[in-house]
């Protein structure tokens, strides 16, 4: 295991867990970020954060890594959906790597709206 997280070799070997970081780096105030995820055993689950004001930073626990398969987080203004991520299909660790260059850490994903 490395010093900021597990490496692909050690996934099945560590309890860490999956996190995804948001910022709002906005002047809206978003009224509800939504991440729905997918398991290896095939769940699919939600967590949310609610009143998400300029410079607000919120961490998302996605469960064990092990386990984290893919997600797609919604950023909502009222009941308009005005950012997703990915745009279209679903974020994966590899996927998350070729998106943001600076994400080194397979079990952590950061992303922000400026």
């Amino acid at each position: 295991m490395g010093l900021n997280g597990p490496s692909l070799g050690s996934l099945n070997d560590v309890l860490w867990h999956y996190t995804v970081t948001f910022t709002n780096r906005t002047t809206d105030v978003f009224d509800e970020i939504v991440i729905f995820y997918s398991t290896r055993n095939g769940s699919i689950k939600m967590v949310r954060e609610e009143a998400v004001r300029p410079n607000d930073r919120r961490v998302f626990d996605l469960g064990e890594c092990r386990d984290m398969v893919e997600y797609n987080l919604g950023v909502f203004i009222g009941t308009t959906m005005v950012v997703r991520f990915p745009a279209t299909g679903s974020m994966n660790r590899q996927l998350a790597s070729q998106i943001n260059s600076t994400d080194h850490f397979l079990c952590e994903d950061s992303w922000y709206i400026e």
